[in-house]
């Protein structure tokens, strides 16, 4: 299978692939360079340690110093959205490497507690503390960088994980990148996924947002997060560029997306919200096509400020065990549903997934099913239900819950975790959300269950307030939702923070939030 980078380094040598500030970038004959120089110094440190890499390029198969078949060994690449990121991205995957994705603000004891020790990194590379490159080393070997760069980014082995490990004997597609959940709701967990699901996400997506080699987007999601790995994969595939926001700021992005050159935007709710404050009343630059949300529930009001203000909003829904999008809603449906004041869906399953909902109750509810090409490798990496063309046989079990429209398009109504079950009335929260985020008073807010001696459960609203002179309290919500939602759904007990806790990837920590409550 041909390395995407190479590909677009022969079929357009000098066209951008990663834009800087101004007016510099690199194209993809240089990085076609940087790649292979980063490689080529990544084999070296695995030979010093004992590891052949593959003769080949695309070989899986990797061997010790008496000749026999071992795993691929599991690099980790610890970096905010930079040209160093998608360089060491593409030189793991050059290289024959598997490639795990951390997010930099992991500590090393959080590391320790979440990776599962069957896929523990036998080599890192890493950035530093100050946003530049890493300067950990082993020996005097490192990654090759442009003289534009800060430093010279290094190619460490961490010797608290000194074990080398891979997939052996997997049946269907190798995997080339082992993903951690979020974990909003407990710890993460692995997710391998293969260049097949990448390939069939990018093409997907490409077919729902109609995109082309031409654009260029600004990328703030950390490789850690499958959106920000989907997108370093996606534009490589498709010859477009990225032009890295290492530390999302409204500030920031709105600086960025004032240059007339950017198409395209990947952005969660509280990056949009952060940007539409900072933004004002200024018309979007023409070029710009589309600010796509995902990894969280986005709020109708939000939606309906950005439109307002002239941005095109796209929404999609995915998860990491479907390598990024599931269903994806473009510009031109989501401003038809808007203007038709019905319900926002995140659109239609992308072509060649298919999405069924489960034991749906009488409202069309229930648990969301997924197959087709972007569903990812089974965790234990056995490989079971994978056909030769790596699409599961079997669906995946979302966790979430949702319904079908009459059209076949998608909503997304939260985790099934989180269904609250008050005097045997199903409550789904995020439907109580999407009520009390009409109030004007309320800017952001989770809902939740917590006992209750008589009822089982009762509802809880955690709210952050519009404006510190809102002055949400209980007796108005009760009143507010009293001809919005049924007596069980209602609030029966609010805390206002200044704040919602968020884990690294943006999306509120349930955990943290049930913490709170706990400490109440």
């Amino acid at each position: 299978m041909m390395d995407p980078v190479a590909l677009q380094a022969r079929r357009r040598p000098h066209a951008p692939a990663v834009v800087g500030a101004g007016a510099t970038a690199v194209t993809y004959e240089e990085l076609d360079r940087l790649v292979e120089e980063a490689a080529g110094a990544l084999m070296e440190v695995c030979r010093a340690e004992g590891l052949r890499p593959p003769i080949r390029p695309g070989e899986a198969a990797w061997r010790n110093e008496t000749g026999e078949r071992v795993g691929a060994p599991a690099v980790s690449v610890r970096f905010r959205p930079s040209l160093e990121g998608v360089v060491a991205i593409h030189a793991v995957w050059r290289a024959g490497a598997i490639l795990l994705p951390l997010n930099p603000g992991w500590s090393d004891a959080q590391l320790e507690r979440i990776l599962p020790p069957e896929w523990t990194p036998g080599f890192t590379l890493a950035q530093g503390e100050d946003g530049g490159p890493g300067v950990l080393k082993r020996g005097e070997t490192a990654l090759p960088s442009r003289t534009t760069l800060p430093r010279r980014t290094s190619l460490p082995r961490r010797t608290t994980h000194a074990r080398r490990t891979g997939v052996q004997g997997a049946k269907g597609p190798d995997p080339v990148a082992v993903m951690l959940t979020s974990g909003t709701d407990g710890l993460p967990t692995a997710v391998p996924v293969s260049r097949e699901n990448l390939e069939f996400s990018a093409r997907g997506s490409a077919d729902r947002l109609s995109l082309t080699e031409d654009d260029v987007w600004l990328w703030t999601l950390s490789p850690a997060h499958i959106g920000g790995l989907a997108l370093v994969h996606r534009a490589a595939f498709l010859g477009c560029a990225v032009q890295p926001l290492p530390r999302f700021t409204g500030e920031g992005a709105a600086a960025l997306l004032s240059h007339p050159g950017f198409s395209h935007a990947s952005l969660v709710p509280v990056m949009l919200r952060d940007l539409l404050e900072v933004w004002g009343r200024r018309a979007p630059p023409p070029r710009l096509r589309c600010l796509l949300l995902g990894g969280a529930a986005t709020p109708r009001g939000l939606v309906e400020q950005a439109v307002r203000a002239g941005f095109s909003v796209a929404l999609t829904y995915g998860l990491t065990q479907a390598t990024s999008q599931v269903a994806t809603n473009p510009p031109e449906a989501v401003a038809r549903e808007l203007s038709s004041g019905g319900e926002l869906t995140v659109g239609m399953p992308l072509p060649g997934v298919s999405v069924e909902i489960v034991e749906p109750d009488a409202r069309g509810v229930g648990g969301i099913r997924v197959r087709g090409g972007t569903v990812a490798l089974p965790s234990s990496g056995g490989g079971e239900g994978v056909s030769p063309h790596g699409v599961m046989e079997a669906y995946l079990d979302t966790g979430d819950l949702g319904a079908l429209n009459d059209s076949g398009r998608l909503r997304v109504l939260g985790r099934q975790s989180r269904r609250i079950i008050s005097g045997g009335v199903n409550v789904e929260p995020g439907e109580v959300e999407e009520v009390l985020l009409r109030h004007p008073g309320i800017r952001e807010v989770v809902v939740l269950g917590r006992p209750h001696p008589r009822w089982g459960e009762e509802v809880v609203a955690v709210v952050v307030e519009d404006r510190p002179e809102a002055g949400v309290r209980l007796p108005d919500i009760l009143e507010y939702t009293r001809p919005l939602l049924p007596a069980a759904a209602r609030p029966r007990a609010l805390r206002v923070v200044e704040a919602l806790p968020r884990n690294p990837n943006g999306k509120v920590d349930l955990a943290a939030v049930r913490a709170m409550l706990q400490e109440r």
